[in-house]
Parts: C-alpha cells; structure tokens; sequence
C-alpha cells in the first residue's frame, strides 16, 4: 500500500493548515499517512479529523530534533497516546528550541539585523530557523530564505547558533514510554560512513522500532541497505516525503514509499488503541 508518513504543516514550518496536507495526501491517491510537524501535535486533532471525512487514515505523529555526536538527529513518533507526560517531554524540546531562537536574534542584532523574537507570534506553529528566515526576508533583509540560510543563520552564517536538543536515546525513551513507536528518521542525511551501524545499534537497544528506509533523497542502494538494517535488527522499514509545501521541495507521495501490510498492521495497532493513563 502506497503511504506517506512524513508530512508537515504551518503547525511547525509547512505551509498548508493540517486540513490541507490531508486534502493533498487525498488528490495523491494515499489513504495512508501521518502528520509529522516538529516538536509538536497541535495539528494532529484538525488532520485526523479531515482524514476521517474524505477517506483517510491519519496516524498521529511527531518529528523531534535531538542532538548527539555532533549531529542532529530527527526521530519520528507515531501513535503516542497524548498525555501529560508526552506533553511535558515537548515542552522540555521546545524550551532549547526557543533558547535557539533568542541566541540567533541577539547575533543577528549584533551584526546589524533589526529583528526581534516577538514579531515571530505573526507566524503560526512552533518556531524555528525557517521562521526567522522568513522574517528577514519579510523586513528586506533577504531576498530569500535560501540566502538568510547561506548567509546568516546556516552552518557557516555569521549567526549560526549551534542547536542545543535532547539525546535521541531520550526522543526514543518518550515516545516509547507514552505507547508509540519510534522511527530514526532521513538516516543518510547524518550518516557516518565509518561508525553508522554501531550508533544505529544504540538507538535499537534504547527501542528504537524503525528506520525511514524509503526517502526521496536516497538512491535504490540506499533503501535496500536501511531496509535490510530494519529486517536484521527486527524493526520496521517506512518512509515519507517530508512535505512541507507546493511551492517546492519533495511532493506528497514521494520517494515511492509502499509499506507491507504487516507494518500497516503494526502501526494502526498502536495508534488505535486507547490506554488508559
């Protein structure tokens, strides 16, 4: 069955409402997929919902930022059960998050940049790089957000501010400890071609229970070696496009994600049962 489990929305930085990443997940032809924003759900309820009108089956989902080895890593979570707990291991993510931001604008003052992080409560969702981005160039700093990023606030900007984020082994931890399962997400975008297996190793033994094998970016040897990682160690293979809007980047539906039916079973299994907390 094709599928889509990797998508976001103006809830983290897309730019279509919930409703609407449904509605486009619809006119793909997949009726399967889950809305991954970052650091947060607060899209989940409205997605869900379309999804039950036009067809659709919407798993709830989350993308966390987490940072170790020198890397940041991603770690999707699908069908948590939504409880304090959940939510306060979001705020924890969240707080570095906005710590971020505050650093990146008292560096960008200081180099001359007149932009403030109270003017970011005009964009919805939580806020990150993308958001200060868009700012800039809003205010006429930048022509575009590509060059805020080369710029300004990308790895070699005169603002970078290092991310600090929580440990992958804590990301794993929560998702797990709140009923859900618990993804390594685009693995080749920090992949250490002298040491991959051993890390990746480390997250399985803190329960990691997939791996997104299936991405737009990675080539047909990539897939087949992230799904064998998968089959080895006993966990799943999925995949998405990591949508986040039509004006361009990766399109619904690619990365030609097609999951077997026993990791569809799987993962509805854990998103619809309901846990008592």
């Amino acid at each position: 069955m094709r599928v889509d489990l990797h998508l976001h929305s103006l809830k983290s930085d897309g730019s279509l409402p919930p409703f609407k990443v449904v509605d486009r997940v619809k006119s793909a032809g997949i009726n399967f997929c889950a809305l991954t924003d970052h650091d947060n759900v607060d899209g989940v309820k409205e997605a869900v919902e379309r999804g039950r009108q036009i067809g659709v089956k919407v798993l709830r989902g989350v993308e966390l930022s987490t940072y170790d080895y020198d890397s940041e890593f991603h770690v999707l979570g699908y069908g948590m059960t939504l409880n304090k707990r959940f939510y306060d291991g979001l705020r924890e993510a969240l707080a570095m998050r906005e710590h971020r931001n505050r650093l990146i604008f008292q560096k960008l003052r200081q180099l001359g940049i007149e932009v403030y992080e109270e003017e970011l409560r005009s964009f919805e969702g939580v806020k990150g790089r993308a958001h200060i981005a868009k700012l800039m160039v809003k205010k006429g700093y930048c022509k575009s957000i590509n060059e805020v990023f080369d710029k300004w606030i990308g790895h070699n900007g005169e603002a970078y501010v290092r991310a600090e984020r929580i440990k992958p082994v804590q990301a794993i931890e929560l998702i797990n400890s709140c009923h859900g399962v618990a993804v390594l997400a685009h693995p080749s975008r920090f992949r250490d071609e002298n040491d991959f297996e051993e890390k990746f190793k480390i997250l399985v033994d803190a329960g990691l229970g997939g791996v997104e094998a299936y991405y737009p970016s990675h080539t047909v040897e990539d897939r087949l070696e992230y799904a064998g990682l998968a089959k080895k160690y006993g966990i799943i293979a999925t995949g998405g496009s990591d949508f986040h809007t039509d004006a361009g980047g990766n399109k619904i539906g690619q990365g030609e994600v097609e999951l077997n039916e026993e990791s569809i079973e799987y993962l509805l299994k854990i998103n619809d049962r309901r846990i008592k907390i």
